[in-house]
């Protein structure tokens, strides 16, 4: 159990981890949120925003850690590959409609959309690397 115990560690240590999505649950962050430049979707500009291209959407809340060092992976990931995809989030406290028609049960989720339709799920803090590898690997499309 030891060597169990010390690779959870290490795995939250490096970042890792995700938080249990319940809605309504409007749990409260246990430090100043970041404030990402991301796109912010709602209910009404979501489908318009997904629809063309491929865009990759964080669902994410103020109050979960492993969403919170998302963001700025996100925020820093998004000049870099404009040409190839879009990086919007939808905080699913505010979206909780659009949290259960994408079953969003684990913080943060991203989802990879081709031309409105989600072709790619990310469960957990993910680096520039493994979403630039995941974007590489989409079905559906000369990526």
């Amino acid at each position: 159990t030891g060597a169990v115990f010390g690779g959870v560690f290490a795995f939250l240590l490096a970042g890792g981890g995700t938080c249990p999505f319940v809605s309504g649950r409007g749990g409260q962050a246990a430090e100043p949120a970041y404030v990402s430049s991301l796109p912010a979707l709602t209910d009404e500009t979501f489908t318009e925003a997904v629809a063309e291209g491929v865009v990759l959407v964080d669902f994410w809340a103020a109050w979960c850690g492993p969403c919170q060092r998302q963001l700025p992976i996100l925020d820093a990931l998004a000049p870099e590959v404009k040409d190839q995809f879009a990086i919007v989030k939808v905080n699913v406290d505010e979206q909780p409609e659009l949290a259960k028609t994408y079953g969003i049960s684990r913080l943060p989720t991203l989802v990879f959309f081709r031309d409105g339709k989600p072709v790619k799920t990310l469960v957990g803090t993910q680096s520039p690397e493994a979403l630039k590898k995941a974007f590489a690997e989409l079905p559906g499309g000369d990526s």
